[in-house]
């Protein structure tokens, strides 16, 4: 109201981290990278709309998880079983889907599991891992998107974000970059 009088105001207001879709895929793909496949983490991860997974996909590989009990080592082997539904059940979709979720994950998992692996080691594998899942073109994408909803508070949030969290690496290294990570 104040605006539309002519008034011009500021309002400042803080707003919880976890509900930022980026830090929530941040948070999901270090948990992955720290404990390995395991179901809770692989939900989190392809449900982030930052992953790049469409929503069928992740509908069935969620459903397949949860209903099978899959767990971390199942991953790695090819699903043969199936379970009861309302809907068709492709397992060939299914480990299509499994195969592409190993090949996303598992650089970033070993290079952190990977004995000795340093501060530097482990950031340069999650910039390269967000590189090459095109995390800074989502990111433009979604900004323009809130551009075209004359969101601009957002819009500033996520044109800020990327380069924030990439000064973030470097402090990172520069501060810790030799030290020793442990994987637990």
């Amino acid at each position: 109201e104040l605006t539309a009088s002519g008034i011009p105001c500021f309002l400042d207001y803080k707003k919880n981290m976890s509900e930022k879709t980026f830090a929530e895929y941040l948070k999901a793909v270090l948990k992955l990278a720290e404990s390995g496949l395991h179901t809770e983490g692989v939900i989190s991860y392809v449900k982030n709309s930052l992953s790049g997974w469409k929503k069928e996909e992740v509908f069935d590989l969620e459903n397949y998880c949860l209903a099978l009990g899959i767990k971390g080592y199942q991953f790695e082997k090819e699903w043969k079983r199936k379970y009861r539904s309302n809907t068709e059940i492709s397992l060939e979709m299914l480990n299509a889907s499994r195969e592409r979720l190993v090949a996303e994950l598992s650089p970033l998992i070993e290079a952190f599991q990977k004995e000795n692996t340093t501060v530097e080691d482990f950031t340069r594998a999650l910039f390269y891992f967000l590189k090459e899942h095109g995390l800074e073109k989502r990111l433009k994408e979604r900004e323009e998107e809130f551009l075209a909803k004359g969101d601009r508070l957002r819009v500033r949030e996520y044109a800020q974000v990327y380069r924030v969290v990439l000064d973030l690496f470097d402090q990172l290294v520069e501060l810790l970059g030799k030290e020793k990570l442990s994987p637990k």
